[in-house]
Order: C-alpha cells, then sequence, then structure tokens
C-alpha cells in the first residue's frame, strides 16, 4: 500500500530523528509527519494522527491505534488514580511490547513486573470499560510464564529453565497479592518438579510442556473471570 511505503520510506532516511522504530506515537508521530513528503497521503495521515491516534505495524502494515502515550502525557495528571494507572500500563506496553510476533520481547524480570502489575491492576479497579484490556495483557504474560521455551530465551537448548528465569518464577509463587499468577506459576514449578532433571522436552518434542501449559492458562483465564469479572 502506499501509505506504507510513504511511512517506511520517511522513517528510512530520517532514523536518527526518532525515539523508536516502527511504531509512532506521542512525540515520534509529529516528527512523522513533519518529515513526511507533502500530499494527500500525509494530509490523510496527519488528519487522524490529530485525532489520538498513532500508527502500529503488524506483518509489515501499518494501522491506526489509541496513542495512549499522548493520552498519558496530557491527562495522566488529571484523571482517576485508576485511570492514571491503566494510561501507564498501556503507554508502556505501546512503547515496550511484551511480545513482538509472540516472542518475549522484555527481560524475565520485566515479564514478571508487568503481570503482576496487570493483576494488581484488575484486583483494584473499579472502571469496567478498562479490563479487557488489562485482562488480554495478562492472559500473554501468564502464558508466557507458563511456558517457558528455548524460543524465548527462558529455557536453555536442553529445555531446562535458565537460572535468571528460575528467581522470577520463585518471586511470583511467594506472592499472595496476585494468586492467579501465583497458582500458574505453582502449577509450572510442580510440572517442572515431576521432570528428570528438570528437563522439560526437546526441540523433537515438547507435547507434554505444551499440554501442561495449556492446560495452566485455560485455569487461569477461569480464575480471572472468577475473582475480576
Amino acid at each position: 500500500m502506499e501509505i506504507d511505503k510513504l511511512i517506511y520510506s520517511t522513517y528510512e532516511a530520517n532514523q536518527g530523528s526518532f525515539e523508536r522504530s516502527i511504531f509512532f506515537f506521542g512525540k515520534d508521530k509529529h516528527t512523522l509527519i513533519e518529515l513526511m513528503e507533502k500530499g494527500d497521503i500525509r494530509n490523510d495521515i496527519e488528519q487522524y494522527l490529530n485525532q489520538g491516534l498513532g500508527l502500529y505495524n503488524a506483518e509489515g502494515s501499518y494501522y491506526y491505534g489509541l496513542d495512549y502515550s499522548d493520552y498519558f502525557e496530557q491527562y495522566g495528571l488529571v484523571v482517576s488514580e485508576d485511570m492514571h494507572a491503566y494510561l501507564n500500563i498501556m503507554d508502556k506496553e505501546a512503547k515496550d511490547h511484551l511480545t513482538v510476533e509472540e516472542y518475549l520481547a522484555v527481560s524475565f524480570e520485566e515479564l514478571g513486573k508487568r503481570a503482576v502489575s496487570y493483576e494488581t491492576y484488575l484486583k483494584n479497579t473499579e472502571i469496567e470499560e478498562t479490563k479487557e484490556d488489562i485482562r488480554i495483557l495478562l492472559m500473554v504474560s501468564l502464558w508466557k510464564l507458563a511456558s517457558p521455551t528455548p524460543f524465548d530465551g527462558m529455557a536453555d537448548d536442553n529445555f531446562v529453565i535458565e537460572e535468571d528465569m528460575m528467581k522470577v518464577y520463585q518471586e511470583l509463587v511467594n506472592s499472595d497479592d496476585t494468586p492467579v499468577i501465583q497458582e500458574t506459576v505453582k502449577g509450572l514449578l510442580a510440572f517442572v518438579d515431576s521432570r528428570e532433571n528438570g528437563v522439560l522436552g526437546s526441540y523433537e518434542n515438547s507435547e507434554d510442556l505444551m499440554n501442561r501449559s495449556s492446560e495452566l492458562h485455560k485455569q487461569a483465564d477461569e480464575r480471572i473471570k472468577e475473582l475480576y469479572q
């Protein structure tokens, strides 16, 4: 599409002018417009971006979505505590995605912290309209916690959980404040204990791990509905 070509060409010619790549929101979306070749496509893009939207990318194509960075910057200090927390979470996710093309894109420690922030928000918020966005993020983080594999770097090539990841699990399993995370991690660690030398599978056969991960993820979804919806 012409819109994608224009965005890519503008970015590639001016990479040093942007704070991050691929996604355009907050200051970056205004920089993009300033540097973009004038014409009807630019005018259309500018019109949408000025309505509180940003540009996100999936599989090489751009689409419009809410610019949470813009909303957080403008209204973060004047909205309710619940809304401030929501905008903060969504702003962080927009700037630094938890996953990219389904692969973990943050550190192990950050994965744990974000999961806790998601469940804590669901536990405390009174704003029903924001719950689904955070529930989705929590479910993504729980899937990652329930399925440690070499593909995300959470386990080594022998399918044994990395030491740094295990430290995150130990912190999470000891926290009674986030019961869904705690129960999920307990279930995963019990599975680890049942495996000889903690080997969860192999590149050729990880069926047992994936089955257990799916079970834990489904149980977590049911618990979220029970506790927070």
